[in-house]
């Protein structure tokens, strides 16, 4: 791992340098060490209540998304910020599955993440609403952007992303649905409930994929359309 941090290291540099831009350079230093702060000690992000949120999306999504704007774009405008306000909302709300799933441990290991903190009910509920959230502004940035471009065509492609983040929502409800189950079941009751609970969570890396491609997907014929057309 650290030989391939110093050789990403190496390449970013030469790629900050050509492109005359220091700040891919920084952006790409504090994402590395948010990521390791997430979850190595001792100050462990992931343990830190809102902070590990606003860690995974800064991480995950703003980073990102500023890197390959200074990168490759030449301006900034209120469709770009809109959609990474919507990139980051959707990132964490995909992300909830995968802290319910760790819920019984963290909570176990007095770990007190954001869902620990929530618990599990007002977590998939919350997720439900932030991923909902995140893709109206991620849908509506991207045909925004389209239509001023004159590219409305291209806008028809966003109907994608309803189509993908509905199938996830789905997903989320009956998480929800068990969660309140399980939070209103005896005692005796709750083991079954708690793995039904854990299984269907440990799904969440195939619905990250599915949202993830499909982001990328419009967000790369977006860049294309921009040079092309």
């Amino acid at each position: 791992m650290i030989l391939e941090i110093c050789l990403t290291l190496v390449l970013v540099s030469a790629f900050a340098l050509y492109q005359e831009e220091p700040i891919l350079l920084a952006l790409w230093i504090v994402g590395i060490a948010l990521g390791i702060a997430f979850s190595a000690p001792p100050l462990r992000l992931k343990a830190r209540f809102w902070i590990g949120p606003v860690s995974q999306m800064l991480v995950l999504a703003v980073f990102p998304v500023l890197f390959a704007y200074y990168a490759f774009a030449s301006e900034m405008n209120a469709y770009f910020l809109m959609a990474l306000v919507g990139l980051s909302l959707t990132v964490y709300g995909v992300i909830v599955p995968t802290e319910i799933r760790d819920f019984f441990g963290d909570k176990a290991f007095n770990i007190q993440t954001l869902t620990v903190r929530l618990g599990l009910s007002r977590a998939a509920l919350m997720g439900i609403v932030v991923l909902s959230a995140g893709a109206a502004l991620t849908g509506a940035a991207l045909f925004l952007e389209w239509y001023r471009l004159q590219l409305l065509p291209f806008g028809i492609l966003v109907l994608a992303i309803p189509l993908v983040v509905v199938f996830v929502l789905l997903k989320l409800w009956k998480i929800y649905s068990l969660t309140r189950s399980y939070e209103n079941a005896e005692i005796q009751d709750r083991s079954a409930l708690e793995r039904e609970i854990t299984d269907l969570s440990s799904e969440n890396p195939k619905w990250i994929m599915i949202v993830t491609q499909t982001y990328s997907i419009l967000s790369i014929l977006l860049l294309v359309s921009r040079f092309i057309f």
